[in-house]
């Protein structure tokens, strides 16, 4: 017997580095998935998950460092594919949508899955599938930091490497917006005490 079309799963896809945590916060979740909104969670089967290498799942540095299996954006698919579909049953889309990493994902599961989803949102992504320009310079430059740590060890590492802050600073200006930065932390020590925090947190 043929299992009933889901008409209500929207699947919502995080930036690279983040997890599905941010999009339920009150900020986001508390607006769009409230009584009456966008995407009431009362009418919408909502999907939050976090990629390999992200939040909670599986990631190089659980132990595995570099021996940690080889992953692309297609390998992503997949995985986002077999978990609706085999994880939870899931064999329709009402929406796929996602910012960054996950506008890039959305933009693949139209290409990959035309039939599978109703309609796809990409949010702050070009539909490039080649890296390039900034955005590759940015992650060229994520690379060297951590690559060039005296403490990572060939991926070996023992604690978090040295580089890594680098790494993140790189992260939190190319994520960050300029005009709410200057409107939030505009005295010098507010926008020091800023970082820092942001550092502590990644």
């Amino acid at each position: 017997m043929r299992a009933a079309k889901v008409l209500n799963a929207v699947l919502i896809l995080h930036g690279t580095g983040g997890s599905g945590k941010p999009v339920s916060t009150p900020n986001f979740g508390g607006v769009v998935f409230g009584p009456g909104q966008l995407l009431d969670a009362s009418k919408y089967f909502i999907l939050l998950p976090d990629n390999i290498g992200h939040g909670d799942s599986s990631k190089p540095s659980d132990g595995l460092h570099m021996r940690f299996p080889h992953y692309e954006y297609d390998d992503l698919i997949e995985l986002q594919y077999r978990l609706l579909t085999q994880g939870l049953g899931v064999n329709h889309l009402r929406l796929v949508m996602g910012t960054s990493l996950g506008g890039m994902h959305s933009w693949l599961w139209a290409e990959q899955h035309p039939d599978f989803l109703d309609a796809a949102m990409p949010l702050a992504s070009q539909r490039f599938l080649s890296i390039a320009g900034r955005h590759r310079l940015m992650r060229r430059m994520i690379m060297d930091d951590i690559r060039n740590s005296p403490d990572w060890n060939n991926g070996e590492y023992k604690q978090p490497p040295a580089g890594l802050a680098p790494a993140q600073e790189v992260l939190l200006i190319m994520g960050s917006a300029p005009l709410l930065l200057q409107k939030d932390e505009p005295p010098r020590q507010q926008a020091d005490d800023f970082l820092e925090r942001s550092l502590r947190r990644m």
